[in-house]
């Protein structure tokens, strides 16, 4: 085969998967995946509802990484998303309070535990911060993987919908 034409090959085979990835990001429900050109297409096409999955970083034993949580929540809010035909997820809120620092209790005792502290957590701060800088959405919701994660004392199955 001459080497134009194998050039010419080449070329065609790297536009054409560049294409298909095109198409799959602008096709995904994960804001941090969508340049603000797609995104403003998918808003205008009526994705209005923010997921804002909360998950934490913690040890889960010597067997689990520590971002578990991170990814559960992740992967629901994904799934939630793209089953509603009409929502975006917000990147994961990945800091929650983990236990008190001074004495280290709960899963502050071990390595790898990121907690934050304060009478308000980022956990619940964030989505009203995201609502007053995101106005191209309708309803917010967070989605916790824990109980503990988003308040202190809502089930993890139970999203707090702000409309």
């Amino acid at each position: 085969m001459p080497r134009i034409t194998q050039c010419v090959l080449a070329f065609l085979l790297a536009a054409a998967t560049m294409l298909a990835h095109a198409a799959d990001r602008a096709a995904s429900v994960y804001v941090e995946e969508l340049t603000s050109t797609e995104l403003a297409a998918r808003v205008r096409a009526g994705a209005t509802t923010v997921l804002v999955p909360i998950g934490g970083t913690e040890q889960n034993g010597a067997h689990m990484a520590l971002g578990k949580h991170n990814a559960r929540a992740r992967a629901l809010a994904g799934r939630i998303a793209s089953a509603l035909g009409n929502a975006l997820v917000a990147p994961v809120i990945a800091y929650v309070p983990e236990g008190r620092t001074d004495p280290p209790s709960a899963h502050m005792r071990f390595p790898g535990t990121i907690t934050i502290t304060g009478p308000r957590s980022i956990a619940i701060e964030f989505p009203r911060w995201f609502d007053a800088a995101t106005p191209w959405h309708d309803t917010i919701a967070r989605l916790a993987d824990q109980s503990d994660s988003a308040t202190g004392d809502r089930p993890a199955a139970a999203p707090t919908v702000e409309a």
